[in-house]
């Protein structure tokens, strides 16, 4: 078993970024605490590569209309080459609304409708930062998915469905399932490449899984203080032929993905 560790790849991202002066808006409407210390060890990584912020913090009871006034004047700020809405919003926010209102030229995370709009044609610039994280981890380990079987748990704006499309591209053949799949393991016992994003600790074991496929793990869960994946660590390692790790696998490419995508704001309206 091979383990697909995300450090090196973030490295190589890293050392490509060409660090011109950047300033972003990060804006915050949540005071859980899991998701605010998710963000201080962001904004840590932003500081490190000269990234100037500036932070929003927004209650989170503001209405729907009064939230979106603050993106439009975002957008009209000529010091502010990108925005970064810190996920999940309230329920009462409309998402789809949020990442329409933000200009396409400064939308960090790449889910303004214009930006997911490019995937369809091939076109991608910038692209959500876990989907894109996936395809640099297998260009990264050399792991063709061309003619292969590619099966997605998973079918979220940020990670499933774009990250079907970047992969659809690079001529994959693409199952995606998720909670309203009828028999889940007749379809992941097909993949020669499994992508689990559902949110769901050690949810998939070794019966879900032929021998020998390739497993990427995009689930963040904490049980018992401990981080863990989507995918049974200890019940599929002896399956499969390479996994990534929870800690450690997509998440370090996914933050230097977020960095990359603010040096790229700004190199595109040069």
């Amino acid at each position: 078993m091979k383990l697909l560790n995300g450090k090196p790849v973030a490295e190589l991202i890293y050392s490509r970024i060409n660090q011109i002066p950047v300033k972003i808006a990060v804006v915050i409407l949540t005071k859980e605490q899991s998701t605010i210390l998710y963000i201080q060890s962001k904004i840590k990584k932003f500081s490190q590569f000269n990234i100037n912020y500036e932070i929003i913090d927004l209650n989170e009871n503001i209405s729907e209309e009064e939230f979106l006034k603050v993106i439009d004047e975002l957008n009209l700020r000529l010091d502010i080459n990108g925005i970064f809405i810190e996920m999940p919003l309230p329920n009462h926010i409309d998402q789809f609304k949020v990442f329409s209102r933000i200009s396409p030229r400064k939308d960090i995370e790449g889910l303004n409708p214009y930006n997911l709009g490019r995937i369809l044609y091939n076109k991608e610039c910038i692209v959500p930062s876990t989907a894109r994280a996936v395809v640099e981890l297998l260009d990264y380990y050399n792991i063709e998915v061309e003619g292969k079987n590619v099966v997605v748990v998973g079918r979220s704006i940020t990670v499933g469905k774009p990250l079907s499309l970047l992969l659809l591209n690079k001529n994959a053949t693409i199952t995606i399932c998720h909670s309203k799949t009828k028999d889940l393991k007749d379809m992941t016992k097909n993949a020669d490449i499994l992508i689990c994003a559902i949110g769901k600790p050690n949810y998939i074991k070794a019966e879900h899984l032929k021998k020998g496929a390739i497993v990427i793990d995009i689930g963040i869960n904490c049980i018992d203080n401990k981080v863990v994946g989507d995918v049974d660590f200890e019940d599929v390692k002896n399956i499969v032929s390479a996994i990534t790790p929870v800690p450690g696998g997509i998440g370090p490419i996914t933050t230097a993905i977020t960095i990359e995508n603010c040096f790229k704001l700004v190199e595109k309206s040069l």
